[in-house]
C-alpha cells in the first residue's frame, strides 16, 4: 500500500505546516502515523537542491518534494518544483530521504518506489547537496463509474493497488463519474470506495474476485464499471427530548463487520446513498465511546436486523437512550486522592467501553453512560494493581453499579485496598556492590515497570502474593546482565528484594568496506549462540560509530557468532562474521568466546558489495506458483524475521541486501509448511544459494507439502481453548510451525518432514499465562524431542500439568 504519510497528516495540516497548497493522498491504513519532526534549532542548516525531469529530460513542474528523516516517517520539510522542475529547501544537517509526488505517482530518490528502498541523502551543515531525479516510466488508468440505473457516481475514491508491491494509488471520480491518473507498470486491482457498496472492478465484491488490470509504460488502460444493484439507507438521529444531535458516527454492519460509516449532519440526518441489497445492523457511536444500536439497544446481538432492498430507500430513525454519568473519587487509605488511576466502566470484566483517568485530586467523571448495570474498576498505573468497586480484588466479588433509565449521575467513591511493599535492590553477584541506574519489571499478582538512576526501586501498595522481579541496567555500556528473582509480597509489610546481578561480557568489532578499507558507520550487529540463528526485527542491535567501531550488548559468558547488518543504502551486504571474511551460513561463522568482565575482539568485519536472489516459488504438489508469503535469511520467531521480503501472488520474490556468499533461505508460503531452501526443517542441511556481488541469482524452489501434527491440548483434564503451540527444530532451534487450539482443545500444525522438533506451549489459565515445554520441561534444552514423519499425519496429545 502507499507509504506516503502526507495524507496521514491531512491536506490542511500539511499546508499549514509546510506552507504548501497542493493536496496529496495516501493509504488510509497508514493514516495518522506521521508527524512533523521537531525543529532542531541547534543544528546548523544545509541545503538540498535539484531538478525533477521526465525520462525524456523534460522538466516536471508543480511536483511535491518531501524531505523525510532517513530512519523514520518524520516530515522535516517540503517544497514544490518550479516551471523548470527545480526545487531548493534548507534543512538541519542530518540524513534524509527525498520523495517526489507528480500527479498521482509517488517515487523516492533515486527512482525507488518506497521510503524503505530510497537512498539516504547526507546533508552537511553549510553545504549544498544536489538530488536530481527522473520520473519512472508510467502508464495511464482511465475509466468511469456508473450506478445500476446508468447515472454517474461522483466524488468517490478509486484505489488502484499494485498486486506485487501492495502500494496504493488514489484517484477520484469527477461529477461525471470519470477518473484518470498515472500508474507505474504492473498488475493492479481497482477498488471503488463507495460508502456501503464498496466493490472491485469488474462488479466484484472482494479483492480475490477482482479483475487484474495490466498497466504498461506509455500506454493507457480503461476500466469502466457499474455498481451492482443497490438501495439506500437514510435516517435521523435525535436526543431523548426530540432535538437533533450531531458529533455522532453512524456505522453500517454486515456479518459482524463494520462496512461503512458516515457522520450525522447538524440537523441529525444521515445517509448511505449506495448500499448493496442485504441484511444489516446500524449503530450510533458517540464521542464519549458509547455505542447504541437500532432500535434502542445496547449490544449488537440485541440490535434490530435492517433489510435493504435494491432500488428502494430504507429509513432508520433513532432516538438516543437517555444517558447518565458515573463520577467519584479514588483515594488512598489516608484519604488523599490518587492521580492518574485508570477507571474502567463496563458491563463485564473484559468489556469496558467507557474509561477515564483520575485528576490530580483523584476525581473522575464518565459521561454518556446508557442505563444498565456496570462493573467499575480502578487500575493504579504505578503498580498495575486493579481493584473493583467497592474495595474488591476480583470482578466476581465486585458490586454492580446501576445507571437508571431516568439518567442522572451516580457517585462511586472507592479507597485503595491495603497492600504490600517490595524494595528492589540489585547487587553485583560477586562483590555485593549496589548497582545504580536500572529498571525493574514486576510480574505476578500485579504488573509494574519502573526505572531509577538510584540503587533502589520501591513498589508500594502492591497486592500480596508471588512475584518475579526482573532487573536490567539502563547503561548500554555496562557488562551486567538482566537478572531476575522470585519474591513474596506480604500484606502491610515491607519486603527487601536483593537481586544478584551477574557480570557478563561483550564482543567488539571494527567494520570497514572490503573494497576501500574505509570505516563504515551505522553497521549494526547482534550476537547469537551457535544453536540459535533467529534474528528478529525487534532485536537489541548495537551499531558502529563514525570510526566503524561497535560493541554488542552485555552477553552471558559462552560462545557466540556475530551477525552484522550493512547500513541501508550503502550497497553493501549483510554477513555472518567469519575468520577471514563474511559468510552466509552460521555454522561457517567464527566462534567467539565471551568471558565475564571482558570484551572479546571479533575478527575484522569487511563488508562486501550486496547482491540479489530472485525467483518463483511453486508448490511441489501441484507445480503451481504459491499465491503469497515471505522469504528471509532467518526464521520466524514470536516476532517477524529480519530482512523479510514478500512473495507476490504470482510466486515471484526478490531478496536484497545479502553479502556475496552462500545463504540458506527460509520460506513461509501459502499452501506449504514453513521450510528452508531444499525442503528441510534443519537450517544446517538447507540448500545454500550463492549471491553474486552486484548481480542477481535465480532460485525457484518447489516447496514440499510435508506432514501434519495433530492432537488435543488439555490442562488438568480440561480442554484448552486459548493456547498456542510453537514447534522448534530440535537441532537448530529455529521455530518452524505454529498452531492455536480450537474450542475443543484440538490443534493441527503443518510441518515439513522429516525432522525432529521440540514443542513450546503458551496457554491461558484464568488470569495466568502458562509457558512451558513438552513434556513438562521448563526450557528448550530439556524438552522432549518429537519425530515428524516425511509425510502423512502424527497424533500427539499434550497434557499440561
Amino acid at each position: 500500500m502507499s507509504r506516503s504519510p502526507l495524507a496521514r497528516l491531512g491536506p490542511v495540516a500539511i499546508a499549514a505546516a509546510l506552507a504548501i497548497t497542493t493536496c496529496f493522498a495516501a493509504s488510509p491504513a497508514q493514516a495518522g502515523q506521521a508527524q512533523l519532526a521537531p525543529a532542531r534549532a541547534a543544528a546548523a542548516p544545509g541545503t538540498i537542491t535539484g531538478q525533477l525531469t521526465t525520462a525524456d529530460g523534460l522538466a516536471v513542474g508543480s511536483a511535491w518534494v518531501g524531505v523525510y528523516a532517513a530512519d523514520s516517517w518524520d516530515v522535516v520539510a517540503g517544497a514544490t518544483t518550479d516551471a523548470d522542475g527545480r526545487y531548493t529547501v534548507d534543512v538541519p544537517a542530518a540524513d534524509y530521504k527525498i520523495q517526489f509526488y507528480a500527479g498521482s505517482t509517488e517515487q523516492w530518490a533515486h527512482q525507488e518506489r518506497t521510503h524503505e528502498d530510497a537512498d539516504a541523502i547526507r546533508v552537511v551543515a553549510g553545504e549544498t547537496t544536489t538530488v536530481d531525479d527522473q520520473l519512472l516510466a508510467a502508464g495511464t488508468l482511465t475509466g468511469r463509474l456508473l450506478d445500476a440505473t446508468g447515472e454517474p457516481v461522483p466524488y468517490v475514491s478509486v484505489i488502484a493497488e499494485d498486486v506485487a508491491t501492495e502500494l496504493w494509488t488514489y484517484l477520484r471520480t469527477d461529477e461525471t463519474g470519470r477518473f484518470a491518473g498515472e500508474l507505474f507498470p504492473g498488475t493492479y486491482v481497482v477498488r471503488f470506495a463507495v460508502e456501503g457498496a464498496e466493490q472491485w472492478a469488474h462488479q466484484a465484491r472482494s479483492r480475490d474476485e477482482a479483475a487484474r488490470i495490466t498497466i504498461t509504460a506509455g500506454q493507457s488502460a480503461e476500466v469502466n464499471d457499474t455498481l451492482l444493484p443497490t438501495g439506500s439507507l437514510t435516517g435521523r438521529l435525535t436526543t431523548a427530548d426530540g432535538t437533533p444531535t450531531e458529533a455522532v458516527t453512524v456505522r453500517l454492519h454486515a456479518g459482524g463487520v463494520s462496512v461503512a460509516s458516515v457522520s450525522v449532519d447538524s440537523d441529525g440526518t444521515f445517509a448511505f446513498p449506495h448500499v448493496f441489497a442485504g441484511e444489516y445492523k446500524v449503530s450510533f457511536l458517540l464521542d464519549s465511546g458509547a455505542e447504541q444500536w437500532a432500535h434502542g439497544k445496547l449490544t449488537e446481538d440485541d440490535a434490530a436486523a435492517i433489510t435493504v432492498a435494491a432500488g428502494r430507500q430504507t429509513i432508520v430513525n433513532e432516538m438516543l437512550i437517555k444517558a447518565g454519568a458515573i463520577q467519584g473519587r479514588f483515594v488512598d487509605r489516608r484519604g488523599q486522592g490518587i492521580p492518574g488511576v485508570w477507571v474502567d466502566v463496563g458491563t463485564q470484566a473484559d468489556s469496558s467501553p467507557f474509561g477515564t483517568t483520575t485528576d490530580d485530586d483523584g476525581y473522575y467523571r464518565v459521561s454518556d453512560v446508557p442505563p444498565g448495570s456496570y462493573l467499575i474498576s480502578f487500575t493504579d498505573e504505578r503498580t498495575g494493581r486493579r481493584q473493583y468497586a467497592y474495595g474488591k480484588e476480583t470482578a466476581a466479588a465486585a458490586d454492580r453499579i446501576s445507571v437508571p433509565n431516568t439518567g442522572g449521575t451516580v457517585t462511586v467513591d472507592d479507597t485503595l485496598l491495603a497492600g504490600a511493599e517490595l524494595r528492589v535492590t540489585p547487587q553485583d553477584a560477586s562483590s555485593g556492590t549496589p548497582i545504580r541506574n536500572f529498571c525493574t519489571i514486576l510480574t505476578g499478582a500485579a504488573r509494574a515497570y519502573r526505572c531509577t538512576d538510584g540503587t533502589e526501586l520501591v513498589f508500594t501498595d502492591v497486592p500480596p502474593g508471588q512475584y518475579r522481579a526482573t532487573v536490567f541496567p539502563q547503561d548500554e555500556d555496562t557488562l551486567h546482565l538482566q537478572s531476575s528473582i522470585a519474591a513474596t509480597a506480604v500484606l502491610d509489610q515491607s519486603v527487601a528484594v536483593p537481586v544478584p546481578v551477574t557480570l557478563g561480557g561483550a564482543i567488539e568489532a571494527v567494520v570497514t568496506d572490503a573494497r576501500t578499507g574505509a570505516s563504515i558507520a551505522d553497521a549494526c550487529a547482534v550476537a547469537r549462540q551457535p544453536a540459535d540463528g533467529m534474528i528478529a526485527d525487534g532485536d537489541d542491535r548495537r551499531c558502529s560509530d563514525a570510526q566503524g567501531r561497535l560493541r554488542t550488548k552485555a552477553l552471558a559468558p559462552g560462545t557466540y557468532n556475530l551477525f552484522v547488518f550493512a547500513p541501508a543504502g550503502s550497497g553493501l551486504g549483510h554477513q555472518w562474521v567469519g575468520s577471514k571474511g563474511g559468510t552466509g551460513s552460521q555454522p561457517s561463522a567464527r566462534r567467539i568466546s565471551v568471558r565475564a568482565g571482558t570484551v572479546a575482539g571479533a575478527p575484522p568485519v569487511r563488508l562486501d558489495p550486496a547482491g540479489t536472489i530472485t525467483g518463483t516459488a511453486t508448490l511441489a504438489s501441484t507445480g503451481q506458483p504459491v499465491t503469497g508469503g515471505s522469504v528471509s535469511h532467518t526464521s520466524w520467531g514470536l516476532s517477524g524475521p529480519s530482512g523479510e521480503q514478500l512473495i507476490e501472488e504470482t510466486g515471484r520474490y526478490t531478496i536484497t541486501g545479502l553479502g556475496p556468499y552462500e545463504w540458506p533461505l527460509y520460506f513461509v508460503a501459502h499452501g506449504a509448511p514453513s521450510q528452508w531452501s531444499g525442503g528441510t526443517g534443519n537450517r544446517f542441511l538447507a540448500r545454500k544459494v550463492k549471491v553474486v556481488a552486484g548481480g542477481a541469482t535465480t532460485y525457484s524452489p518447489a516447496l514440499r507439502p510435508g506432514a501434519v501434527l495433530r492432537g488435543t491440548v488439555t490442562l488438568r483434564g480440561g480442554a484448552v481453548d486459548d493456547g498456542r503451540l510453537v514447534a522448534y527444530n530440535a537441532v537448530t532451534g529455529d521455530p518452524l510451525g505454529f498452531a492455536d487450539s480450537g474450542p475443543d482443545g484440538s490443534y493441527r500444525m503443518s510441518l515439513v518432514g522429516a525432522q525432529t522438533i521440540k514443542i513450546r506451549y503458551l496457554v491461558s489459565d484464568q488470569d495466568r499465562q502458562l509457558d512451558g515445554w513438552y513434556d513438562g520441561a521448563t526450557d528448550k534444552a530439556h524438552a522432549k524431542r518429537v519425530a515428524i514423519p516425511a509425510a502423512g499425519a502424527k497424533t500427539l496429545d499434550l497434557k499440561i500439568p
